[in-house]
């Protein structure tokens, strides 16, 4: 099946006016007939739709009966008269609030670009802990503002609580004990492109909330599921922290009035494993701001939202707060927040069980996946944070169990966790076998996935081992796991028993999960798979040979087992198993650290062959070498400064500059931004 993705060309001279348009409807279910023409939603209800759309698309509306009546002729001016006139911020003034906080509170923050937008902007985060340098056995949670550039108060909402964090830390002891004992992440502008050109997609003409890839289906011109740089960074963020909580602040755009707690799930009517949970905390939001609680399809649908990707694909409980967006001050509506998210924050490390997984004779932490139950129900698995093998899961007081998954170890199920009214601490070790299957979904795409999910098939069915409960992918449906290992010899994928036996699919094996995919060919039902080269990625696609209308539409994936892994000496796509750590700080005004080690087992890898550690500009040529020798002790740690000179002594211009770690033929490069003084 080939799909052809038309992008909206929204920074030519063929720009396509964006309106602010009302479509009057005579009830609820008209919202999801319209919401059928892809078009931009920004608010509905049973008695009209709003939305942001273009000639061509008004006539498309037109032509189903609908009547348009224009609200702003020119949606893009109306946004950026926001920061000409009404105090909103601009791009370049986000980057230098955060600089300065970070500057001016260096003890309780810690500032990161998680990633760099389409035209090369910062997407900048900022950890606020009292050990913001380190991760320490807390729970995250994390706020983020501006997925659409033109919702100009999601940035306001995030950055007033980072300002009432830091300023009121020494003062108010209410901000020293959730500053203490979270770790809060600050993201006040996902889409910095949008934001400098006061338009809802990015440069691509993408809508990062349409990008993201839990149950993603091609809506707001994404062409691929994270295929965007902002939802890339967003979701690497999440990866690397695991958030117990999440709130994504959005409004309907400039002059708007709505006031919406939506939580999960966007794309379906069906309500999560963890509902009860989820509409408690969004309760508690309610109570502080009176602001409307709703689950986010019975608002209006939409697919590959970023709530949606964090809950399915990490377990973390995401919520999108709409609120009002004045025409002149924003300050009203962040004051208005502000409570509602210290006691999220609170919330975060309340009622719940947390601990650490780790190995049982070594006492290394582990990446683990934590299924926690109560009442003959599962909730949604989480994982464990690398660096301290710990977790962390958010509960209302009851009973539960947990059960801990680990490649490479045994499972271990523990029963009868009382939690009443404060943290429970459940550590758990686990003993070492030689099992390895499916551990983490990277992205699905099911098509009609909210009639699909009615099967009551989940997505976390297809990992661990064989257990006849499974996935039904969707007729052409397609999903991308992570083995969490690197693969060699064999592997084989198991068919759930649906009553339909021998489902045709394809396999395509990669070591990047978005990179170029291999295919294994098309195969039936339960098949073992042999390897030529080491991969860690498993796609499979659906052959759409099926009924999309069946009960278990496509093919049923129960597990995928891998038979052989590689240990660290024969990983081939780090042959000497280094590691290059993100500078710090990044950006930078000054002098910024930046630490590696190299592992390789021996040092006959490295005969004849040194270690170089250069930044290079954006064009190609070497500006710094900062480290040139030998291999240096293995499995130790090594640290260079840089002070943005280049190799005479010349400080270089701000700007965006590469660094790289190499060894022989094989290096890792990562970005840097070096802000002069």
């Amino acid at each position: 099946m080939i799909i052809i993705y038309i992008f909206l060309i929204l920074f030519s001279g063929n720009n396509k006016t964006q309106r602010l348009v009302e479509i009057p409807i005579g009830q609820q279910s008209e919202v999801y007939k319209l919401d059928k023409l892809k078009i931009t939603i920004v608010d509905a209800n049973d008695k009209y739709v709003r939305a942001i759309l273009s000639d061509d698309e008004i006539e498309k509306v037109k032509r189903l009966g609908y009547r348009t009546e224009i609200i702003y002729e020119d949606y893009t001016q109306i946004a950026k008269s926001q920061i000409e006139k009404f105090g909103y911020h601009s791009y370049e003034e986000v980057i230098n609030e955060m600089l300065t906080v970070a500057g001016n509170y260096p003890n309780i923050t810690f500032l990161d670009t998680i990633g760099y937008s389409v035209e090369g902007r910062l997407i900048l985060g900022l950890k606020v802990s009292d050990n913001a340098n380190v991760h320490e056995f807390e729970p995250g949670i994390r706020f983020t503002g501006c997925h659409h550039g033109n919702e100009h108060i999601a940035t306001e909402i995030v950055l007033y609580l980072l300002h009432w964090l830091t300023d009121n830390y020494s003062t108010d002891p209410l901000a020293r004990e959730l500053v203490d004992n979270q770790e809060i992440w600050l993201i006040p502008m996902v889409n910095p492109d949008g934001v400098y050109h006061s338009t809802r997609h990015n440069v691509n003409g993408v809508d990062p909330n349409r990008d993201y890839g839990y149950m993603w289906e091609g809506a707001g011109n994404s062409p691929s599921p994270f295929s965007q740089p902002e939802t890339q960074a967003m979701r690497n963020n999440a990866l690397e922290n695991k958030f117990v909580l999440g709130f994504d602040y959005h409004s309907a755009g400039a002059g708007s009035d709505i006031k919406w707690i939506n939580t999960l799930w966007d794309y379906s009517s069906v309500y999560t494993q963890d509902d009860s949970l989820i509409m408690d905390i969004g309760g508690e939001y309610k109570d502080s701001t009176g602001y409307t609680l709703i689950r986010g399809w019975y608002w209006y649908s939409i697919n590959g939202s970023c709530q949606d990707a964090m809950y399915g694909c990490e377990g973390m409980l995401d919520y999108t707060i709409e609120t009002p967006e004045p025409l002149d001050s924003p300050t009203p509506v962040c004051e208005h927040n502000l409570g509602a998210m210290l006691r999220m924050i609170e919330r975060a490390g309340g009622v719940g069980i947390a601990g650490i997984i780790s190995d049982s004779i070594t006492g290394e932490p582990l990446n683990a996946r934590i299924t926690i139950g109560c009442q003959d129900t599962n909730f949604w698995p989480i994982y464990t944070e690398q660096k301290l093998g710990d977790y962390h899961r958010v509960l209302l007081s009851g009973t539960y169990g947990i059960k801990v998954e680990a490649n490479g170890y045994k499972t271990k199920v523990i029963s009868d966790i009382a939690v009443s009214d404060s943290v429970v601490r459940e550590d758990v070790v686990l003993v070492s076998n030689d099992k390895y299957y499916a551990h983490r979904i990277v992205w699905t795409y099911v098509p009609n996935p909210n009639d699909s999910c009615n099967n009551g098939t989940l997505s976390f069915d297809a990992l661990g081992a064989p257990d006849s409960v499974f996935f039904s992918i969707g007729d052409s449906g397609a999903l991308v796991i992570d083995m969490d290992n690197y693969m060699i010899d064999s592997f084989t994928i198991y068919e759930g028993n649906d009553g339909i036996a021998d489902e045709g699919y394809e396999v395509l094996v990669s070591n990047t999960w978005n990179g170029t995919f291999v295919s294994l060919g098309t195969h039936y039902g339960t098949e073992n798979f042999t390897l030529s080269e080491t991969v860690r990625y498993v796609k499979i696609m659906d052959d759409g040979n099926g009924n999309p209308d069946a009960l278990y539409a496509g093919f049923d994936l129960d597990a995928i087992e891998v038979f052989s892994i590689l240990g660290s000496e024969g990983i081939v796509d780090n042959p000497y198993l280094m590691v290059l750590h993100q500078n710090t700080p990044n950006p930078f005004i000054g002098k910024t650290n930046i630490q590696f080690k190299v592992g390789a087992i021996s040092r006959l890898r490295f005969a004849d062959r040194g270690l170089k550690l250069q930044v290079y500009d954006l064009t190609g040529p070497l500006v710094k070498t900062l480290f040139d020798s030998e291999i240096p002790n293995l499995n130790s740690w090594f640290s260079v400064t840089w002070d943005g000179k280049d190799n005479k002594g010349k400080k270089m211009s701000a700007g965006i500059y590469f660094y790289r770690l190499k060894v022989g033929d094989y290096s890792i490069t990562k970005k840097l931004t070096f802000l002069s003084s």
